[in-house]
């Protein structure tokens, strides 16, 4: 299928998962993945009426920036320390805030400019994912009050790739009390207004449990080896 039809069919089911959560559509942001994906279909998306683009890796984000499309980009990958510089400026938010030396380094570059970022939360305790644990993340948050530039605007979190429904509920419930938790510490530089969570295999059930944000690839460009 077309990106055009792939986003057709996708809306419906972001409208019906947003029903069945009572919830309004406009609450969930679709946040498209271009990873490996070409400017003709990232131009598709466009078209369609997605304006907010989520990428991996700075390197190939910049390699995008020179299309000069009229798009929002995300940056959602593990970010290293030394490639704040290159994407600060051109970047909406920051998905994966996970260490002080990383909040350290976009105070740095921020240029006094206020930088979005959510907490990456490794709720699943995956050895082969990044991100803070849950036990973690109020010591770390308060701790941000020393980078003024830095505002916190929610949590995110990759879950499992499982098919174990159950599992992911539990996931992505886990990260929504810590929000409600976190909130509760009322710190102004800290509205955590958002969840990023919910990729193509999952982001229904992510959508039910309170996601703002989906990160969905496969679901609007199709499958990588048909890029």
């Amino acid at each position: 299928m077309s990106v055009l039809e792939n986003i057709a069919n996708l809306e419906k089911e972001i409208e019906a998962a947003c029903q069945k959560a009572n919830r309004p559509r406009e609450d969930v942001l679709l946040l498209a993945v271009t990873k490996t994906v070409e400017k003709e279909r990232i131009e598709q998306a466009l078209a369609a009426g997605i304006n907010t683009f989520g990428e991996n890796k700075a390197q190939e984000l910049v390699s995008k920036l020179v299309w000069d499309l009229p798009a929002q980009w995300h940056f959602i990958g593990s970010l290293q320390s030394n490639k704040v510089r290159s994407i600060i400026d051109h970047v909406e938010m920051i998905h994966s805030l996970d260490r002080p030396s990383l909040a350290k380094e976009i105070q740095k570059r921020s240029k006094e400019k206020i930088i979005d970022c959510l907490l990456e939360i490794n709720v699943a305790q995956e050895e082969s994912k990044a991100g803070l644990s849950l036990d973690e993340a109020e010591v770390f948050l308060r701790n941000l009050a020393n980078y003024p530039n830095l505002r916190i605007r929610g949590l995110m979190t990759i879950a499992p790739f499982t098919q174990d429904k159950e599992k992911l509920h539990s996931v992505f419930k886990a990260l929504r009390l810590k929000q409600e938790e976190l909130k509760g510490l009322n710190l102004d530089y800290a509205p955590l207004d958002h969840l990023s969570m919910g990729m193509s295999n999952d982001y229904q059930i992510a959508i039910e449990e309170g996601a703002t944000i989906i990160r969905l690839g496969t679901k609007v460009f199709g499958p990588r080896e048909n890029i």
